[in-house]
C-alpha cells in the first residue's frame, strides 16, 4: 500500500521545498504578531488633562518659569484638587487670558465650577507616542472604544478562521492563501490611512479577517509537506517567530511613536511573502483528497526535483490507486464528525481547551500595561519568557505525547494565574505575575 507519506520517504523529508515553505510560515507569523498586538501600542492611552484654550499660548515669562515648569503649572490649574479619575476628564471653569489671573481665580475662598473638556484634552507622550486614543480623542465618554476596537479586530479573527478554514478545503490552500495576503497588506495598509475611528475599526475587522486566514493556511500546507514526526518541530517552532515578534515590536514603537508609521512599517514584511505566489505549490495531500491526481503528480514531480531526489514511476501508480480505492470506500465529512460519539467529545474538548487558552494568553498579553511598569520592557518580557517555554513544550510532545501533554501544561498555567492572585493578595513586587504566566 502507498501513501502520501512513503512519498515524502523518498522524495526528502526534510528538503529544500519544505524548508523553504517553513521560511514563509515564519514571516507570516511575524507578521501576524505585529498585526495582532500592534494595538497595545498604537492605541495605548497617555496620561492626559483638559486643555484650557486661553492658556495654551501662555508661556509664564512674567512668573519667569521654565517652558516644563509653564505646562506643569497650567496642568495644576485645570486639576488642583480635583481627585484622580475627575483630573482627567474635567476642569476649572477659569477667565482670563493669563496664568496669573488664573491663579487668583483658584486662590480664592469661591473656586470656579468644575466643567468638562471643552477645549480637548492635553497628552502626555512619555509612555507612547501618537496613538488613536490621542488623535481621536478616544478618552473619558469614549474610553471603551480602544477596547471595542480590540474585540472587533478578534471579531474578524473568528469569522476569517470559519470561512478560509471552509474555502481552505473547498477550493485548496494555495488560493486562499494569495487572497488572504494581498486582502491582509491592503487592510493593514488603509488603515494607516484612516481619517476617522469607525474607517479604522472597520479596517481592523478586515484585517483580522485575512491575517489569520493567511495564518491558518501557511500553517497547514507547511504541516502537510512533512511527515507527521516532524509536525511537532514544525508546529511548535513556528511561534518562536511569533514570540520574536513580541520582542521586537516594542523597539519599534519606540523608534516609530506615531501610530501611522508604526503601521506602515510593520506592513513592509508583506512584501516578503510575494515570492510565495511562485514557490509555494497547492498542498499535494490536499489535490490528492480532492482527487485532482494529474495536479499532485506535478507538485510531487515538482517537489523531487527541488530536494534533488527521483522517484519510482510505479510508486506514483500506486499512490493514485489507493486514493481511488480510499475515495471510493469511504468519504469524510462534517456529518461523519457529528455522528460519532468519540470524535464529537474530542472535538468539544478541543474546542474548549483552545477557548481557554486563547482568552488567557491573549488576556495577558495584551493586558501588560496594567502591571505598573514600563509597557515597553514588560511586553518584550512577555514575548521573551514564551522562547524556552515552547522548547519544552516540544520536549514534552515528544516525551509524553499530545494529550498529556496538553492537559499537564494547561493545568500548569491554570495554577500559575491563580498564584498571581495570592501574589498580588500577599503584597508581593507587581512585576513577579509576569514571569508567573
Amino acid at each position: 500500500m502507498a501513501t502520501f507519506d512513503d512519498v515524502l520517504e523518498v522524495t526528502g523529508r526534510i528538503g529544500w521545498f519544505q524548508i523553504r515553505s517553513f521560511i514563509f510560515l515564519l514571516i507570516t507569523h511575524l507578521i501576524g504578531s505585529w498585526v495582532v498586538f500592534a494595538l497595545v501600542f498604537i492605541g495605548g492611552t497617555n496620561d492626559h488633562w483638559c486643555t484650557v484654550g486661553q492658556l495654551e499660548q501662555e508661556d509664564c515669562m512674567e512668573l519667569n518659569m521654565t517652558s516644563s515648569d509653564c505646562d506643569q503649572l497650567k496642568r495644576d490649574l485645570t486639576t488642583s484638587g480635583l481627585s484622580e479619575g475627575d483630573a482627567k476628564c474635567m476642569k476649572y471653569n477659569i477667565s482670563g487670558n493669563d496664568v496669573v489671573s488664573a491663579l487668583a481665580q483658584l486662590e480664592d475662598v469661591t473656586k470656579p465650577d468644575v466643567i468638562p473638556c471643552d477645549d480637548g484634552w492635553t497628552y502626555d507622550r512619555s509612555m507612547y507616542g501618537i496613538t488613536v486614543t490621542e488623535e481621536w480623542n478616544l478618552v473619558c465618554d469614549n474610553s471603551t472604544i480602544p477596547n471595542v476596537l480590540m474585540s472587533t479586530f478578534f471579531g474578524g479573527v473568528l469569522l476569517g478562521c470559519l470561512v478560509f478554514g471552509y474555502l481552505a478545503d473547498r477550493i485548496g490552500r494555495y488560493p486562499v492563501f494569495c487572497i488572504c495576503i494581498i486582502g491582509a497588506a491592503l487592510c493593514s495598509l488603509l488603515s494607516a490611512l484612516s481619517p476617522h475611528v469607525l474607517v479604522f475599526g472597520s479596517l481592523r475587522f478586515m484585517l483580522g479577517f485575512f491575517m489569520y486566514g493567511s495564518a491558518l493556511v501557511t500553517f497547514v500546507i507547511a504541516t502537510e509537506l512533512v511527515l507527521p514526526d516532524k509536525r511537532v518541530y514544525l508546529g511548535t517552532g513556528v511561534w518562536y517567530c511569533f514570540a520574536l515578534g513580541q520582542v521586537l515590536l516594542p523597539g519599534l514603537a519606540i523608534l516609530l511613536p506615531n501610530w501611522r508609521h508604526l503601521i506602515i512599517v510593520t506592513t513592509i514584511p508583506f512584501l516578503l511573502l510575494v515570492p510565495a505566489f511562485w514557490f509555494l505549490t497547492e498542498s499535494p495531500r490536499w489535490l490528492l483528497a480532492d482527487e485532482n491526481f494529474d495536479e499532485a503528480e506535478k507538485v510531487i514531480q515538482e517537489i523531487a526535483k527541488v530536494n534533488k531526489k527521483e522517484i519510482p514511476h510505479n510508486l506514483l501508480t500506486k499512490l493514485r490507486e489507493e486514493y481511488v480505492k480510499a475515495q471510493a470506500d469511504e468519504q469524510t465529512t462534517f456529518r461523519n464528525l457529528i455522528w460519532n460519539p468519540v470524535l464529537m467529545v474530542y472535538f468539544i474538548c478541543l474546542l474548549y481547551i483552545w477557548f481557554a487558552q486563547s482568552f488567557v494568553y491573549y488576556g495577558l498579553s495584551l493586558g501588560t500595561s496594567s502591571l505598573g511598569m514600563n509597557i515597553h520592557a514588560a511586553f518584550s518580557i512577555s514575548g521573551a519568557v514564551e522562547l524556552p517555554a515552547y522548547a519544552f513544550s516540544m520536549f514534552t510532545m515528544n516525551k509524553f505525547g499530545r494529550r498529556l501533554s496538553t492537559g499537564g501544561l494547561t493545568f500548569v498555567a491554570g495554577l500559575a494565574c491563580l498564584g498571581t492572585i495570592l501574589i498580588q493578595i500577599q503584597g508581593y513586587n507587581k512585576h513577579v505575575p509576569l514571569f508567573g504566566t
